[in-house]
């Protein structure tokens, strides 16, 4: 279980994993296509993303999903398994990422939202 779930509750804890998802996030790169503001660029924006319906194409087909946890560690880790709607020609690299580190970026786009 990541930090940011783990040790729910604390303002300290809440400020180390937004701290520790922020590095996360410029060490992997995100910062180049998503937004956590709203603006737009080359990747959808991902403020008020969590728990979202979000609209996919997964094997040619549009689906309707909720940005939960399960969804935001798959596009974080397979990337190409599925596209955000209007995003679909647009290729998100493949990060070489530990299962630790997918898990604290979710918390940390979760945290995003819960402030």
């Amino acid at each position: 279980m990541a930090c940011g779930r783990k040790n729910k509750g604390t303002q300290e804890s809440f400020q180390a994993s937004l701290a520790s998802g922020s590095e996360l996030f410029a060490k992997y790169g995100c910062t180049t296509c998503h937004s956590r503001d709203g603006t737009e660029m080359y990747g959808p924006a991902l403020d008020g993303l969590f728990m979202k319906e979000v609209s996919v194409i997964r094997d040619g087909r549009i689906r309707i999903l909720k940005a939960d946890e399960k969804y935001l560690s798959r596009a974080i880790g397979n990337p190409s398994y599925e596209k955000v709607l209007g995003y679909e020609t647009r290729t998100m690299p493949v990060p070489d990422i530990t299962k630790e580190d997918i898990e604290l970026l979710v918390d940390y786009l979760r945290e995003l939202d819960e402030r």
